[in-house]
């Protein structure tokens, strides 16, 4: 099996983790492993193994193994579940900008199965900070909670604030793409957005949401999506995955803010 063969390689090199050349143990074990991962040119979903028996090979810490992986986490080039263990990752989806795309378009542009969970949908009054993102008056607002997964896999967490006033149902099919409903039932021609992108952790809710741990790195974007007059026409929170995304931005000297 593949996890013993990669079990078999760290053993012998159980040996180079070294005091000598003063560099972190936790970088010496991540180099370790992605040479072992390298070797075996192991593909995307092959399984490592358990973070104890890698204590117990190389003779370190919890906390190393941990720093370890979860620097390999980010980097991308691994992905761990809870109660599940640590598999090898899938290429990040990189976004390019300022192309707009929605998710569905994102995902099947870099042939990704695209699919989402809405988790929920419902009228409700909206806070100041909505209203003023919209620049709209009513309290109320549609808004829809969704999970949207590539290849079955947990990515991104989103929350939408559509406005009464563009009359988009509360039964709808919000499963599918946001950006087909507009653009194809209600006639609504999209134009460009604005996005603006933070860094930040995992809370509890999103942990279990996106299947990470909890203070996990995400990316936290908030997007204000505007149609062909320039009217806004919804307003966007969401949080992915930071093992999953990557934001590949041109920037042009001497362009004039918009």
């Amino acid at each position: 099996m593949e996890e013993s063969t990669i079990l078999d390689i760290l053993k012998r090199n159980s040996n180079k983790i070294t005091r000598v050349n003063k560099v972190p143990f936790y970088f010496q074990l991540k180099e370790i492993i992605l040479n072992a991962i390298s070797e075996l040119k192991m593909k995307p979903g092959g399984k490592l193994p358990s973070e104890l028996e890698i204590m117990e090979i190389f003779g370190v810490s919890r906390a190393t193994v941990r720093k370890a992986i979860e620097e390999l986490v980010i980097d991308g080039r691994l992905a761990r579940f809870s109660g599940k263990g640590t598999f090898i990752s899938e290429p990040k989806i990189e976004v390019k900008l300022p192309q707009l795309l929605g998710f569905t378009e994102e995902l099947k542009s870099r042939g990704a199965r695209p699919s989402t969970k809405v988790v929920s949908k419902m009228v409700g009054k909206t806070s100041d900070k909505v209203r003023e993102k919209l620049k709209v008056e009513d309290r109320e607002i549609l808004i829809v909670e969704r999970v949207r997964y590539a290849d079955e896999e947990p990515i991104v967490f989103s929350v939408e604030y559509i406005p009464l006033s563009l009359n988009v149902s509360i039964d709808e099919d919000f499963s599918k793409s946001l950006f087909s409903l507009y653009e194809n039932k209600y006639f609504i021609k999209i134009g460009y957005a604005e996005h603006k992108i933070n860094a930040g952790v995992a809370t509890k809710r999103i942990s279990k949401l996106l299947d990470i741990s909890v203070g996990f790195p995400v990316l936290i974007f908030e997007r204000v999506l505007y149609d062909a007059g320039g009217d806004k026409i919804f307003y966007e929170e969401s949080v992915c995955r930071g093992d999953k995304y990557n934001y590949n931005i041109v920037l042009q000297r001497g362009a004039k803010e918009k």
